[in-house]
């Protein structure tokens, strides 16, 4: 939070009067904002916003702010992309592009997350920005690429460069689903090998069934933490009465085990750059 006075204004999107809230940069940059579309947009953004707002945190229109540790160059670019209308990103967006994939990932803003490496990958193909659009095709393994929102610079590259994107993802995926397969500390786990009538060994199944499926679809480390997972893997563990009592603790350790191994393998998948 910030009591500064005088901080330095942006205009349009930012001048609506019904703004209910500011967003301040680090560089000391106001964005006064609509809390709906932010908080539709990002859990993080809905916690970040339910907090109580100290009476000297205020900008000069009197409204409460938050501040943020990005620069206002990274946070306009993100603010655009929460708010529900056609972007048209600022001609220097390519040199905050990494600051803005940083950001997306730490906000778990899913709209944005979607938008940006995407866009980032096809700006940074057409300029031949090999180091870059590798970075941009990493976060994409985050989501499903059936479900890539359409972006106005995929026709600045051609569908060579596109194609590759989704080699690139169907790779990671092969392999992903390879490292859960193989034998390791999930093997030894008291989850695979309970034996009783209960379940007999059915809640490790169930994981690494409904991992595998989420893998397919994005291929990346975290799917391992997938709550919906978790939640079905332990449902089926409880009903054993030697499972229940370690289940949270080994269904960790071992979303932990595979989240590495996962991460590992698609760190070896290069993409194939082309313009």
């Amino acid at each position: 939070m910030s009591s500064t006075e005088s901080p330095q204004t942006v205009t349009a999107p930012f001048d609506s009067p019904k703004a209910d809230v500011v967003v301040r940069s680090s560089d000391g940059v106001d964005f006064p904002i609509r809390m709906f579309f932010l908080t539709a947009a990002s859990a993080v953004f809905e916690g970040m916003f339910s907090l109580p707002q100290p009476a000297k945190a205020t900008s000069s229109r009197r409204l409460p702010v938050v501040e943020f540790a990005e620069h206002s160059k990274t946070l306009d670019i993100i603010l655009r992309l929460c708010y529900p209308i056609d972007v048209t990103l600022l001609d220097d967006f390519i040199d905050h592009a990494r600051s803005v994939i940083v950001a997306v990932r730490k906000l778990q803003n899913d709209g944005v997350t979607k938008q940006a490496p995407l866009r980032i990958y096809a700006i940074a193909c057409a300029l031949n920005m090999e180091d870059l659009t590798r970075s941009a095709a990493k976060m994409t393994l985050l989501y499903d690429q059936a479900d890539f929102p359409h972006s106005p610079e995929l026709r600045d590259i051609t569908g060579a460069a596109y194609s590759r994107l989704l080699q690139y993802h169907r790779e990671c995926s092969r392999v992903a689903c390879a490292s859960i397969a193989a034998p390791g500390y999930g093997r030894t786990c008291a989850m695979f090998f309970c034996g009783t009538h209960v379940h007999d060994g059915q809640s490790s199944e169930t994981y690494l069934a409904l991992l595998a499926n989420i893998l397919t679809k994005t291929p990346n480390g975290d799917a391992a933490f997938e709550p919906s997972l978790w939640e079905q893997t332990i449902l089926k563990a409880i009903r054993c009465q030697r499972c229940k009592e370690r289940v949270y603790t080994e269904i960790g350790e071992l979303s932990k085990y595979l989240k590495a191994r996962i991460d590992e393998g698609t760190s070896k998948i290069e993409l194939v750059f082309e313009q």
